[in-house]
């Protein structure tokens, strides 16, 4: 299965310029972007997205993507790792934003839409009692504990 990628270099352009994407994806200093610098920042956001997201959703994710807040959040945090020494406040601002709305999206805060702007189903969590082994096994088959109706 191939990872989710939840933003492209044309997503960071369209968000923060040509200019600067080309300058920070420029990592020999000859003047041209490093096609191979940004995807390989791509592929670890949305390494860091898809650890926060199993938390709540089967992956990959379904529903036509990409999801807005999704890619917003992939296109801050991969702006923040392109650059190479000393961030701008505003850009490790955007970054600790962006962790914040993920971890709202994983805590039920908020929800994830899909580019339909319908919600995506969360994955059905199983609580689990312990009371004892009876109700455990129970519980986790979805039959109630023993004796609850």
């Amino acid at each position: 299965m191939r990872p989710t990628r939840y933003a492209t270099r044309a997503d960071l352009v369209a968000r923060f310029g040509s200019c600067e994407i080309g300058d920070l994806a420029d990592e020999d200093m000859d003047g041209r972007d490093d096609p191979g610098r940004i995807d390989a920042v791509l592929a670890d956001v949305s390494a860091e997205i898809d650890a926060a997201l199993a938390r709540a959703w089967d992956l990959p994710l379904e529903g036509p993507g990409p999801w807005p807040a999704l890619t917003a959040a992939a296109c801050d945090l991969a702006r923040l790792r392109l650059y190479d020494e000393a961030p701008p406040e505003g850009v490790i601002a955007r970054a600790r934003a962006a962790r914040s709305a993920l971890r709202g999206l994983v805590d039920g805060k908020s929800a994830l839409l899909d580019a339909a702007s319908s919600i995506v189903a969360r994955r059905e969590e199983t609580l689990i009692s312990v009371r004892g082994p009876s109700a455990v096994i129970a519980v986790a088959l979805g039959r109630g504990a023993p004796g609850e109706c």
